[in-house]
């Protein structure tokens, strides 16, 4: 967050001005645009098509919020092993705009409880979740048309799984 300063004029139909110097806190930046330095201190990146993939997650706070866009570079994947093995790792919110979870790419995070999928995902691949024992509930967005092979195994708390699309 930041602390700003700004200057609000007002101006009304008869033409009188006023203006006030108004003192703005915890102005919020959009956690899902970073630019590449920013993203580059977080992940490994991979472009290909004027397209991002995020292929390797080198950061390790409990929460991360995976970006949509690198500069003007849209993510929209997350690539084979990109967080596994990640056991600081909590909680992820993947973005919309994310159409592909990667093979084994949350496998073995044993204290993720919380994943948010978002609607633009289509493919989640074998062993995306493997071994993630801490997690307890997982929706599958309507537009998910692929789940891999054993997707979920070795979830031993996975006890609710939603899956918003027809059968």
């Amino acid at each position: 967050s930041k602390n700003s300063v700004i200057e609000v004029i007002v101006k009304n139909e008869k033409g009188t001005v006023a203006s006030e110097k108004v003192h703005i806190k915890n102005i919020i930046d959009d956690p899902n645009i970073l630019t590449k330095e920013e993203a580059e201190s977080k992940w490994t990146i991979s472009y290909s098509g004027g397209e991002a993939t995020i292929s390797k997650y080198i950061g390790s706070e409990e929460s991360v919020v995976i970006p949509y866009m690198i500069g003007n570079v849209k993510v929209t994947s997350i690539g084979i092993n990109a967080f596994a093995n990640c056991n600081s790792l909590k909680r992820v919110i993947i973005p919309n705009g994310i159409t592909s979870i990667g093979i084994r790419a949350f496998s073995n995070c044993s204290n993720l409880i919380s994943v948010t999928i978002p609607e633009s995902v289509t493919s989640i691949k074998a062993n995306a979740f493997s071994g993630c024992s801490s997690l307890t509930s997982v929706t599958i967005p309507e537009n998910v048309t692929g789940i891999g092979k054993d997707a979920f195994s070795e979830c031993n708390s996975l006890t609710n799984i939603y899956f918003e699309g027809a059968i």
